[in-house]
Formats: C-alpha cells, sequence, structure tokens
C-alpha cells in the first residue's frame, strides 16, 4: 500500500505490548498462507487499542508495497449507512481509482455497478461501470448482489496482495454493517483478508468474547487489551516528561502509579 492508505502515528509514543504485537504478526502471517483471520482487540477506552494498530503498522508492514490497508472507525453519534466500512469503502474507491482501467478490469466481479447503489464512492470508479448489474431489482435483492460483489472484489483483490482491514470503536456499528461483514467472512471462499477491529469491551470469565465479535464468521481471535504493566507505564511517563519541561525523572514512577497503568491518564498527568 501507499503510505497514504495508513494512517499516520502522528509520533505518539509507544511502549511495550510485545505480546498484542506478536499475536497480530501471526495473524498477519496466517492470512499470508491463504487464510481469513479477524483479530478484536477488546479493551477499555483510552487504553491504547488504535494506538496498538497503528504500531502494528509500523512493526509488520513497513517497507511493504503488496500490503492494501484500508481504515474504517464508527462513530457514536454518525447514522449514514454502512458506517462501520463507509470509510473503509471510501478508501477502496480511492485506491481502485488510482489503478489503471486494466487493473481495475482484472479485479472487478460481475454486476460490479451494483456496489455504487449501496456505497456512493464505488460510483467514482469508472471502470466499474463496465460490468452493468441487470436493473430493477427489489430492495433486498440489489442489497444481496451488492454484497456479493463486494466480497467477490476483496477476494480478488487478496489473491494479487494482502489486504488488511481496520476498523476501530467497533461497538458503534449498526446492524447493516455487521450483516455486511459477516456475509464477506463467511465461509468457504472468503477473501484471505485480516480484519482488525477495536472495541471497547472485554472477555467473559470463561473467556468468551462480546456476542458482537462471536457473531462474525471464520477465525476469530479476541485479545484483551490492559492497562500498562508497571515497568511500562514507567517508561511511557519516562519519555512523555523528556518530552516536557520542568519536571523530573523521580515524576515517572508517581505518575504511572498514579496512572494505573492507563495510557491516557499517563499522558494527562
Amino acid at each position: 500500500a501507499r503510505s497514504s492508505d495508513r494512517p499516520a502515528t502522528g509520533g505518539v509514543p509507544f511502549v511495550g505490548r510485545d505480546r498484542e504485537i506478536q499475536a497480530l504478526e501471526r495473524a498477519f502471517g496466517d492470512v499470508l498462507g491463504g487464510g481469513s483471520v479477524t483479530v478484536a482487540l477488546l479493551g477499555e477506552s483510552g487504553v491504547g487499542k488504535s494506538c496498538l494498530v497503528r504500531r502494528f503498522f509500523d512493526v509488520a508492514l513497513a517497507g511493504r508495497d503488496d500490503v492494501l490497508v484500508l481504515t474504517g472507525r464508527c462513530y457514536e453519534r454518525e447514522s449514514v449507512p454502512y458506517k462501520a466500512l463507509d470509510q473503509v469503502i471510501e478508501n477502496l474507491s480511492r485506491r481502485l481509482g488510482r489503478m489503471s482501467r486494466d487493473e481495475v478490469t482484472a479485479v472487478a466481479p460481475p454486476d460490479a455497478d451494483s456496489m455504487s447503489r449501496l456505497f456512493p464512492a464505488m460510483g467514482r470508479v469508472p471502470a466499474l461501470a463496465l460490468h452493468a448489474s441487470t436493473p430493477d431489482r427489489d430492495p433486498l435483492e440489489r442489497r444481496r448482489v451488492a454484497f456479493r460483489a463486494l466480497r467477490e472484489l476483496l477476494r480478488r483483490l487478496s489473491a494479487r496482495q494482502r489486504v488488511v482491514i481496520t476498523i476501530d470503536d467497533l461497538q458503534w456499528t449498526d446492524g447493516d454493517s455487521v450483516a455486511l461483514l459477516q456475509d464477506i467472512l463467511r465461509p468457504p471462499d472468503a477473501p484471505a483478508i485480516l480484519l482488525v477491529v477495536t472495541m471497547r469491551g472485554a472477555l467473559s470469565e470463561t473467556g468468551a468474547p462480546p456476542a458482537l465479535i462471536a457473531s462474525l464468521p471464520g477465525e476469530v481471535r479476541a485479545i484483551h487489551v490492559d492497562r500498562l504493566a508497571r515497568d511500562d507505564a514507567r517508561r511511557l511517563a519516562e519519555v512523555l516528561l523528556a518530552q516536557a519541561a520542568g519536571t523530573t525523572w523521580s515524576d515517572a514512577a508517581a505518575i504511572a502509579t498514579e496512572a494505573g497503568g492507563h495510557p491516557l491518564f499517563i499522558d494527562e498527568l
């Protein structure tokens, strides 16, 4: 993917999380072998789930030009259709728009133009309009055909390069988005993609993920992102203190303790 396809880290300090990074790298490796894997990062607000995803990009995907990264985010008060995938589709349409007509034709599925009826951004890719669908379908049939076309498009793209989709704050998703994700990920022959979602929540006492995550088909790996361990929390405080004026290194341990290892609270203190 080009650098513009990936979220910038913005220079945010990052420490620890070796176990979580390794789990994401293993999932990416399994996708390289032809599988489709969903990784759900669960934890409280501000604990660093999104920062962890950005770090994974830097560690595992840096310098690779064979990876297509499509990022998205849900917003609590947003009411657009398919809001979990709205930005993902927008980024996908931009990526297709940078490809030549022959390249788009090579990955365009049958009924490709049906996608623009559900996702207007896809209508901005002229080459897709050449693959016209049968008009005058009823709404449920139009949706089914568009779902099928998007699934096939991702399947063809993933046969040519690695595809990683990330969605932040999935707890704010809508029913249509869940239905679309379920259709994309359903076996057999699901696209070989790595889907990484972040979500507020936790595993149950038995280790089961929230119902929303459990409803996704295929291989799903849920990871709880906890507060930082004591040494990592102190290291983060030290990094932030180095950027501040009028503080001493002796403040780091006190800040880490006061914040309870919560990265956002450490930053605020």
